[in-house]
C-alpha cells in the first residue's frame, strides 16, 4: 500500500469515497446529513481547497485508491 498526497485530478475519487461515508453515516447515525453534499458546489469547493491548501492523503493499493 502506498500513501500519497491527493492532487486535483483525484477530486472525483475523493468525492466518491466521501459520498459513501456520508451515506453510511446518514443511514446509521445522523439523518440530518446530506449524502449528496460531497457532489454539491459547496462540497466540491471544500475538497478542492483541502487538496490545494491542506494535507489530503489517499491510500493506493494495487493501483486503486482505497
Amino acid at each position: 500500500m502506498e500513501i500519497k498526497k491527493a492532487k486535483l485530478e483525484d477530486l472525483k475519487t475523493l468525492q466518491d469515497l466521501n459520498a459513501k461515508l456520508f451515506e453510511k453515516e446518514h443511514e446509521e447515525y445522523d439523518k440530518t446529513l446530506d449524502p449528496d453534499w460531497p457532489y454539491s458546489e459547496e462540497g466540491k469547493k471544500y475538497f478542492e481547497e483541502r487538496i490545494k491548501n491542506g494535507c489530503t492523503l489517499l491510500a493506493e493499493l494495487d493501483g486503486k485508491i482505497v
